[in-house]
């Protein structure tokens, strides 16, 4: 058993072994590979710019810091899409680029070769890029810079879009979105994905750009939803409530069959409309945390489609999200051979 998980974790998986063994989850996983998935959502390059800390300015009220390098990730949907590559064969992703051929020609060498790009383009905008002031000894972020235009994208794209996803959306098993509220998920858009997706896996997030404009709740319906604590109290309005009594909320006004609250160290919690299902974490010493909740809703929104039992889905998205805080920020995705490798002895 690894030495990062503790003696509560250890007995969960004693009693998660009873009823699933190493042979069921990679049957589990094994099925995935012949899915249809089309991914909807945005583009984000995440750059580290990696420096030394110098100190406090002796002039400015400031920190300094010394520039050492930097390095760039494909980020946002673009890791999803590379996530779900390792262990299906026909994963075709939506996305909207900005203008410019600098970040196109990045992006595409970063996709995996069994990703199917479709990428429109707006010309009012620059590629989200994401930047970071980390210190490199500690991977310690002092701050971050947005390039961004996060309005809605214009309206002969939003046209040119819906249109493609007319076709493309019955035409999947799974239709998952990847909403970080940059623009892509027009209200047009949103309904069209809702009405068409013969199955639609849900992840808005909230970040410093979007805060409290970009809530799972503007979404009618979806079969399952994976959102983080903070998420699902902003999109109910509760801040103090136990989160336990706020995903049945959330169940019930999206009609879903399943909704995840991840927690952070404590794991992840879900609800199928009739029981809870709680899953620990299974990596407790994380080198850096950016992408391991995108690794979580990757891995486990297959499993959810196929109705796994819900244990089985945060299993699924806690071995992953375990692998990927190892990772840093999305230098490379959590494969199959990785995941196999840490279920197995989790499972010894």
């Amino acid at each position: 058993m690894p030495s990062t998980i503790g003696n509560e974790t250890e007995k969960w998986l004693e009693q998660f072994k009873k009823k699933n063994s190493f042979a069921a989850i990679s049957a589990s996983l094994e099925k995935a590979k012949d899915l249809k998935i089309l991914l909807i959502g945005d583009t984000i390059i995440d750059e580290y710019m990696y420096c030394d800390l110098i100190g406090r300015s002796l002039k400015e009220a400031i920190l300094r810091v010394k520039y050492l390098s930097t390095e760039r990730f494909a980020g946002g949907v673009i890791a999803v899409a590379n996530h779900l590559s390792s262990f299906c064969d026909n994963v075709t992703m939506l996305t909207v680029l900005g203008a410019g051929p600098e970040n196109e020609a990045f992006i595409k060498s970063q996709l995996l070769p069994k990703v199917k790009p479709i990428f429109f383009r707006r010309e009012d905008a620059v590629t989200v890029v994401n930047k970071r002031i980390v210190r490199q000894a500690f991977l310690e972020k002092f701050f971050g810079i947005y390039e961004i235009n996060d309005e809605p994208i214009p309206a002969n794209v939003e046209t040119i879009i819906g249109e493609s996803l007319d076709s493309l959306l019955p035409a999947h098993d799974l239709v998952i979105v990847m909403d970080y509220g940059f623009g892509l998920m027009t209200q047009a858009i949103i309904e069209k994905i809702a009405d068409k997706s013969r199955f639609l896996a849900l992840n808005v997030q909230t970040n410093s750009v979007n805060l409290g404009f970009n809530l799972v709740t503007k979404y009618k319906k979806a079969d399952y939803v994976s959102e983080s604590d903070p998420e699902l109290r902003l999109a109910v309005g509760q801040k103090f409530t136990p989160i336990k009594e706020l995903i049945p909320t959330v169940w019930s006004k999206m009609n879903s069959k399943l909704v995840t609250a991840t927690l952070g160290p404590d794991g992840s919690l879900s609800y199928d409309g009739k029981n809870f299902y709680k899953v620990p974490v299974f990596n407790t010493k994380a080198l850096d945390r950016v992408g391991a909740g995108d690794a979580y809703f990757a891995w486990s929104a297959p499993q959810a489609f196929f109705g796994a039992n819900p244990a089985m889905v945060g299993f699924f998205g806690n071995v992953a999200g375990g692998i990927a805080i190892d990772i840093v920020c999305n230098r490379k995705p959590v494969t199959a051979e990785a995941f196999l490798n840490f279920a197995k002895t989790l499972l010894k």
